[in-house]
C-alpha cells in the first residue's frame, strides 16, 4: 500500500487553525471520557520535523497522541485508507486537518517517500511500528516502514508508550462499563536520531529494534502509571 500526501490547496496557516479547532473539540469529549496525563511534552520538537512512533492498543490512540502534539503545539498527521477520505464529515475532518491518505495496490517505497517527504518539509507525522492493534502484552516485531521514514527524512523518531485507551476500546471492540473515566497516559521519550541509508537493511534492522525497545519500555511505564490512578 502506498502512502499519498493530502490536498495541499489552503494555506499552512487556515489548515493548522482546522487542526486547533478540532483539537479543542477533541480535547473537551475525550477530557470527559477519559482521566488523560502526557508526560515528556518537551520531547516533542517545537519546531522541524519528527516522526512519533508508539504502540497501538486501540484504535482511539492516535487521537490522545495528537492531543498531546497540540498541547505543545505541534499538530501530528496520521495516516488513513484513502477511502476515508471520501467519506463525508470525517473525510471532510481528514482532508481540513491535513492527515495523510494511504492507497492500497501501488509500492511501498512510494509510501516511505511520500510520509519521509511530509516530515521533511517540517511537520509532525504520527504511527505505530506494530501495524495493527494489539492486547498490549503480545510483543509484535516492529514493521520496517517507521525506520526508513525516518532515515530517508533524516528526523528524529520520538518514542510513545500509551495505555488506558484500550480500557473502552480494545482491540475486540467498544466496551462500557466501570470506571467511569478510564485513565489514560501517554509518555514521550527522547529523541532518536537515525543514523544510516533507508535501503541498508542493517541500518533499518537496528533503528528498528532501537525504536520498538523504547516503545515497549514507555509502553510498560505508561500502564503503571495508568494502573495507579483513583477510580474514575
Amino acid at each position: 500500500m502506498a502512502i499519498l500526501r493530502a490536498d495541499m490547496a489552503e494555506p499552512t496557516e487556515e489548515r493548522d487553525v482546522w487542526f486547533h479547532v478540532g483539537t479543542v473539540g477533541a480535547g473537551a469529549v475525550f477530557g470527559a471520557a477519559f482521566q488523560v496525563r502526557h508526560y515528556g511534552l518537551h520531547q516533542i520538537p517545537a519546531e522541524g520535523g519528527a516522526l512519533i512512533c508508539t504502540n497501538h492498543v486501540s484504535v482511539l490512540d492516535p487521537v490522545f497522541v495528537a492531543l498531546g502534539g497540540a498541547k505543545r503545539g505541534r499538530p501530528v498527521r496520521f495516516l488513513g485508507l484513502s477511502e476515508l477520505f471520501e467519506s463525508g464529515f470525517v473525510g471532510w475532518a481528514m482532508r481540513r486537518t491535513r492527515q495523510i491518505p494511504r492507497r492500497r495496490g501501488t509500492g511501498d517505497w512510494d509510501a516511505i517517500h511520500a510520509v519521509a517527504d511530509v516530515v521533511r518539509s517540517g511537520a509532525v507525522a504520527g504511527m505505530s511500528p506494530e501495524g495493527r492493534v494489539t492486547d498490549g502484552v503480545e510483543e509484535l516485531a516492529g514493521q520496517k516502514g517507521a525506520a526508513r521514514i525516518a532515515l530517508d527524512a533524516g528526523r528524529p523518531v520520538i518514542p510513545s508508550g500509551i495505555w488506558g485507551s484500550n480500557s473502552r476500546w480494545p482491540k475486540d471492540g467498544l466496551t462500557y462499563g466501570p470506571p467511569l473515566r478510564p485513565p489514560v497516559v501517554v509518555l514521550f521519550g527522547p529523541p532518536i536520531t537515525p543514523e544510516g541509508e533507508p535501503r541498508n537493511p542493517l541500518d533499518v534492522r537496528a533503528l528498528t529494534e532501537r525504536i520498538m525497545d523504547e516503545i515497549r519500555s514507555l509502553r510498560a511505564l505508561a500502564r503503571a502509571r495508568a494502573e495507579s490512578f483513583g477510580p474514575g
